[in-house]
This record gives structure tokens, sequence and C-alpha cells, in this order.
């Protein structure tokens, strides 16, 4: 399966891993410091949980063109990042099969946009992984639960009743120790996990990480 993972953060790279690991022909897109990088050591990942380093020497580019076709492409950016390569996406004619992958509080909007904008027909679904880390000293820290490194989790859906992916998403992810959720409301799955993780943010910043430190009470601290 030929696919693209934009996007080469914490969350992108070890999609990225996972599918490579599967068997999939995966390229990563990456630019700056971060290509640099990647193109000198391949793609790093220390993962925490499994007490191991992994390094794939995947395919890399720092573009997708109007004509680029894969089979499959997940999009893994933050909402800002996201908007700023929504017009790429619709220009490009030569991939039908999307995934947009992170917290998206408005994912109604924006398959509207696309929708609107897009050149050719588009099959989009939505996406949350289930792991986290950071980039530092040109790895990743990747922090997922299982026992393998390219475990992990996915929940996936589309909007307005489209399902024509899922067949195709659970071939990609078959041969990964990924657990796959399909969900038949994601945009509405996606506003409810908002609404529990903010809250938990907003403890988390007020108390300095300390979660010792807040009361029951919203917004007090002891």
């Amino acid at each position: 399966m030929k696919i693209l993972v934009v996007g080469a953060d914490a969350l992108g790279s070890q999609l990225t891993h996972t599918l490579y690991r599967a068997g999939n022909d995966v390229t990563l897109l990456a630019r700056g410091k971060r290509l640099a990088e990647l193109q000198a050591n391949g793609l790093v990942i220390c993962h925490y949980v499994q007490m191991k380093t992994t390094i794939d020497p995947i395919n890399l580019t720092d573009h997708f063109g109007p004509e680029d076709a894969y089979d499959l492409v997940f999009v893994v950016m933050q909402c800002q990042q996201l908007d700023e390569f929504l017009p790429v996406l619709c220009a490009n004619t030569g991939t039908t099969n999307f995934v947009l992958v992170g917290n998206n509080g408005t994912a109604d909007k924006t398959d509207v946009y696309i929708r609107e904008h897009s050149r050719v027909e588009r099959h989009v679904v939505f996406g949350f992984q289930g792991s986290g880390g950071r980039r530092e000293n040109g790895r990743v820290k990747s922090v997922h639960i299982g026992f393998s490194t390219d475990s992990g989790s996915m929940t996936l859906g589309g909007l307005n009743g489209d399902s024509t992916l899922y067949p195709l998403l659970e071939k990609v992810f078959k041969h990964t120790h990924y657990r796959l959720s399909l969900c038949a409301d994601m945009d509405t799955w996606l506003k409810c996990h908002a609404a529990f993780i903010l809250p938990i943010v907003f403890a988390c910043y007020y108390s300095n990480d300390d979660l010792r430190k807040v009361s029951r009470k919203l917004g007090h601290a002891e």
C-alpha cells in the first residue's frame, strides 16, 4: 500500500514507524531541520514504555504536489497547521483518500471546506491516535501502550455516513499491533474528547503539572 504521512512530529513519526513495519510503502513529508535530521539518521524513535529504540530507513519528501498519487494520505497536524495545509490538499488531483488525525473540534467545517474546494471527489476520514511524545535531539520519544514498538490505538470515522475507506483502513493496519476502532459519528466523538480533555489540560497548567494541588472545585487549588 502506497501511503504518505504528512507531519513528522511525535504522532506522525510513530504512525509512520507503525505503517512501515507493517509492510506498507510509506513516505514521510518533512521540511527544514526535521527533514535534515531524518535524512542524516533515519526515523529514530525511543519507545518509552517498551524501553527500545528503533531506526527506520523511510522514504522522505518535502512536498505534496498537485498530481502526487497515493493510495492513502494521513495528515497528522495540529488544527492551525491543518488549516494551512487544506488548500494544498484540495489542489491535489492524484489522491482521493485522506485521514485527518488529531484533535479537531470543527471536523464538520473541515469536511465541508474540503468538499467545496476540492477539484476531485474525496473520501475523508477523521482520526485520533492514542499515543503521545515529543521530539528531542533529532529523535522522537514516544509513549504508547502495548508490548510492541508498533502497538497503539486509533479511533477513526467518517462524517455524513461515508464508510468507503473502512475496508482500506483495516487492510493498512492489518499487520500492526494497533487497536483500530471505527466510529459512526466521529465529529461528535472529537467534540466529546475535547470537552473531556480541556479541563484536564487547564488543571495541569494551573497546578504546574502537580495535580495533587487541584481540588474537586473547578479552578480552585488547595
